[in-house]
């Protein structure tokens, strides 16, 4: 009895002292860990990291940084850049974690305050004085403002002297320096007046796109598969009315595969895209025409945000409508039951209404035609099994070329059909066969062509 007790009285003291040290342990903390500390001379930045960590020491320092800049307020100025962006094109996305991490990157001058090890994790409490950061900071921001409008200034002259490229490759350069910046009001004096820098660059680059014009051919006409001379397809860039040189620009066809170009304008403005074969199953194509401006920011900023928003502009563009001329088909088929020619010929017929509702042109002259598409099928009875007969239908389709090239070949193992009578298993074949070619035959031919 008296051991139960000893044993008892121990795990008391045990679990006393567990709790004992826990409470020591919590008010050994600093004070600073207990309450986060508020200034109004300081930002303040703590920040802490496991000692399991590797490299604890200095992620608790970037922690405590990262806290540091999360301080400082962000607030986002009706006159900013941002505003600009947003204003221009309803750039509806939050910078504030982006223009956090651009004032991370600004902090000089903040000092250790304290540490702390708990055996567990490793603290840091940085600080930094409001007005030596405030001060730093509009030193580096009047230096920033200073180079960013040489840029301006420069891109003005630049359009002055009918250079548009050259201004817009200005304009984008002088967006870098203000980027930690672009949440605030930047004021200069420019011809004796004081303008908001960031919202000025921000207009005149889109002044300068939207002087900039692409004329060309409204609509052209073009064979299926034939190519396109680049003659047909000349477009002129002119800027303020006047032609411009070294513009890049990019052309693409919506509806077909053909891959997009990217080419310059020549000294007087003109820029001309061949098409090697125009290749799809519409109707009507439409060729775009538009500013490579993804090409001039590129060559600009390797700033990753500015591209973003930069790419989001509105770019001159214009369109030319190819009306796409289709071959000329002549359609021969050959459809017999029992070595009997068909008068109807069901298959003729459900082949020259699929070419037409696809635009083909169809022919009775043979001579006419850009491709001859042969069919050969015959419905032959194999006799009967058991009561019923069994026929068998052996279908082959080939298409020729003006050379009397065999472009495309279909043949298939016979199919079968079985009936009471020998006819109507004849018929039953041959409406297989045609429903064969309404799903995949036709369009198979089709593919073929445009390919041609």
């Amino acid at each position: 009895m008296m051991i139960r007790k000893h044993i008892f009285v121990t795990l008391l003291l045990i679990i006393w002292g567990c709790s004992g040290s826990k409470k020591i342990q919590q008010n050994l903390l600093p004070a600073w860990i207990k309450q986060r500390p508020t200034s109004d001379e300081y930002y303040v930045g703590i920040g802490s990291a496991k000692k399991s960590a590797t490299d604890y020491m200095q992620s608790a320092k970037q922690n405590a940084l990262a806290d540091l800049a999360s301080d400082i307020s962000v607030f986002i100025s009706s006159r900013s850049v941002i505003e600009a962006f947003q204003l221009q094109q309803k750039f509806a996305e939050s910078f504030a974690s982006t223009i956090q991490a651009e004032t991370q990157k600004q902090l000089d001058g903040y000092e250790l305050v304290d540490t702390y090890d708990d055996g567990q994790n490793y603290w840091v409490y940085y600080r930094l004085s409001k007005n030596d950061y405030q001060r730093k900071l509009e030193n580096k921001k009047n230096e920033a403002i200073q180079i960013s409008f040489d840029y301006f200034k420069k891109a003005k002259t630049a359009l002055n002297n009918h250079e548009p490229q050259t201004a817009l490759n200005l304009l984008i350069r002088s967006l870098e320096p203000i980027k930690p910046y672009f949440n605030q009001t930047l004021t200069v004096v420019y011809n004796n007046d004081s303008i908001y820098l960031g919202n000025e660059i921000v207009q005149l680059i889109v002044q300068t796109l939207n002087n900039i014009v692409i004329i060309g051919p409204r609509e052209i006409t073009s064979k299926l598969g034939q190519p396109i001379d680049p003659q047909k397809l000349t477009y002129q860039v002119l800027y303020q009315l006047k032609p411009v040189s070294s513009i890049p620009i990019g052309f693409e066809l919506k509806n077909s595969s053909t891959p997009s170009k990217k080419l310059n304008s020549d000294a007087s403005g003109n820029v001309s895209f061949g098409v090697e074969a125009l290749r799809t199953r519409k109707n009507v194509e439409f060729a775009q025409v538009k500013l490579d401006f993804e090409t001039i920011v590129r060559q600009s900023t390797n700033d990753l945000l500015i591209r973003k928003m930069l790419n989001r502009f509105a770019v001159p563009t214009t369109e030319t409508q190819i009306n796409v001329i289709k071959p000329t088909i002549f359609i021969e088929s050959i459809e017999e039951i029992f070595n009997n020619p068909q008068p109807d010929k069901p298959i003729l017929t459900i082949l020259q209404k699929k070419f037409l509702s696809e635009g083909f042109i169809i022919t009775s002259d043979v001579n006419d035609a850009d491709f001859i598409i042969s069919i050969q099928s015959n419905a032959i009875n194999q006799g009967r099994q058991d009561s019923y007969y069994r026929i068998e239908l052996t279908p082959e389709v080939n298409v020729l070329n003006k050379q009397q090239i065999k472009i495309y070949t279909y043949s298939s193992k016979p199919i079968i059909e079985k009936h009471f009578e020998p006819t109507p298993a004849a018929k039953a074949a041959y409406d297989k066969f045609i429903k064969r070619i309404e799903v995949v035959i036709a369009d198979e031919i089709i593919n073929t062509l445009i390919k041609q």
